[in-house]
């Protein structure tokens, strides 16, 4: 009766918001997009198994995927971590109510279960398992022991960013974590891929090890469940309210001055709106971007690919979020111009932001060095040669009449702020490095080429105030422009 109700109060308080009603045309597109998807996924899930012969055609079908399951459960927490929602129930009008606190909890922990996340890889898991191990016991544990895990994840996730989401390493540990131990594998150094085949398989071997799986997500709810129940009073609650604008104060970043300050406004901007957030989230998917190229043979013997790549593993950030460089500002740029901090400030500041992301880029990336020296030498001189000129080059190219951006609107499908310059942006950053690696190639110096676009990076670094002036100078000379681009939309 009691969830009867809570669920009947849920699906009102859905249905009579402003934001259902006002996008009921999109919500319906939704959903005949879901129903696209979970078509898609269900074709995949009885196709996988040809998939996996083809593959690996010298292993099983099963073990091959099980292979892979370590992968995907390391993969789908990196994703929850951005993507999923903590849970959120408007439990204050009820705890004045005579309603057991324990049954809320259980039911704000239920409803998690829910999700997309946990909902549709079922749709490949469950077909997978029944065209290749049949209804059998084997295939009811495997299948059994996968939804645990699964649900398991669903529950870390959800203590991970209650307490951790305010330490900004928390996502980096996970990304360098999980290139780390995927390079190795590539590499032979150390085969994961089998310790999740050895894991997996167990389940199909000796069924009873379900309980082990079942045990991980008993104890990762059991463990929610005890945290919500300590916070669960209004006066914590209301506490946690009030110090929601204290959490992200970046206090390291206000010891710098107005840099770090403005450094600081540039992350919060990032992370309280849709389309700089989104452009933040997409620009992690190039770090992967080496794993296409670095395990083919005919492209390792190209450096100019490989540097093409080291460009864009280390420039990840910078080169998806810098387009955008001055229209994240458009709403407010007549206040940057009237403030009395001077516009070489704003655009060091901009610079650095550039600079500390290539650097994040590059240590997140150093696993790649396991796949060879040479690419771990041409990463190292494309993080310099990004840091130094490129940071730079799009401040200069994105100053070429920028169009205002509304910050609240994703970026999917999303053209606006679009325009010739964020074209133009890609030629000169990728083609510049190269052009300077051509004489040395055709003098059969590639090393000495790769570390010359390095050392011409490290000088940028060193001739940093010079080029602000310029960027200063030019944007001195364009900013009513600017400005009156910006009102005009």
């Amino acid at each position: 009766m009691l969830t009867r109700w809570l669920l009947t109060h849920q699906l009102k308080e859905a249905i009579r918001s402003s934001v259902f009603q006002k996008n009921l045309v999109i919500n319906i597109l939704v959903g005949i997009f879901a129903l696209y998807m979970i078509v898609n996924l269900l074709v995949a899930g009885f196709l996988i198994d040809r998939i996996m012969e083809q593959v690996f055609p010298e292993t099983d079908p099963v073990t091959a995927f099980n292979g892979l399951l370590l992968y995907y459960f390391g993969l789908d927490l990196f994703s929850r971590f951005f993507l999923q929602k903590i849970p959120v129930l408007s439990i204050q009008p009820y705890l004045h109510l005579p309603v057991r606190r324990t049954s809320i909890i259980h039911f704000l922990l239920l409803k998690s279960v829910f999700k997309l996340f946990n909902i549709l890889p079922l749709f490949i898991f469950v077909p997978f398992s029944y065209k290749v191990m049949g209804g059998t016991v084997e295939a009811a544990t495997w299948l059994a022991g996968i939804l645990c895990i699964i649900l398991a994840n669903n529950y870390l996730i959800t203590y991970v960013k209650r307490h951790l989401s305010d330490h900004p390493l928390t996502a980096g540990v996970f990304a360098i974590l999980f290139a780390l131990f995927l390079s190795l594998d590539v590499s032979d150094i150390f085969g994961l891929s089998e310790v999740s085949s050895y894991l997996f398989g167990l389940l199909i071997a000796y069924p009873a090890t379900v309980v082990v799986s079942f045990a991980i997500l008993l104890t990762l709810y059991q463990l929610n469940f005890v945290i919500l129940k300590m916070n669960l009073q209004l006066d914590i609650m209301q506490a946690e309210i009030r110090s929601k604008s204290t959490l992200m104060n970046f206090a390291l970043l206000s010891r710098f001055g107005q840099i770090g300050e403005l450094i600081m406004l540039e992350m919060k901007l990032i992370l309280r709106h849709k389309r700089p957030k989104s452009v933040a989230l997409f620009s992690v998917l190039f770090l992967f971007y080496g794993l296409i190229f670095y395990q083919s043979p005919n492209l390792q013997d190209s450096t100019f690919i490989l540097i093409f790549v080291g460009i864009v593993v280390t420039g990840a950030f910078m080169i998806s979020y810098g387009q955008f460089s001055y229209s994240w500002e458009s709403s407010f740029f007549d206040g940057i111009l009237s403030n009395r901090i001077s516009l070489e400030t704003y655009i060091k500041a901009k610079v650095w932001i550039y600079i500390i992301t290539v650097s994040i880029c590059y240590i997140v990336t150093l696993p790649y060095a396991f796949m060879g020296t040479e690419i771990a030498l041409i990463n190292t001189c494309a993080f310099l040669f990004n840091a130094g000129i490129n940071s730079f080059m799009i401040l200069l190219i994105t100053s070429f009449k920028p169009k205002r951006l509304e910050l609240n609107k994703g970026s999917a499908f999303n053209f606006q702020g679009v325009g010739i310059a964020q074209y133009i942006l890609s030629i000169p950053i990728f083609l510049l490095p190269i052009c300077l690696y051509i004489p040395f190639a055709i003098a059969g110096l590639n090393q000495a080429g790769v570390i010359f676009i390095g050392l011409v990076g490290f000088m940028g670094l060193i001739m940093q105030d010079v080029l602000v002036k310029l960027l200063v100078a030019r944007i001195k000379a364009k900013k009513y422009v600017l400005a009156a681009g910006f009102r005009q939309g």
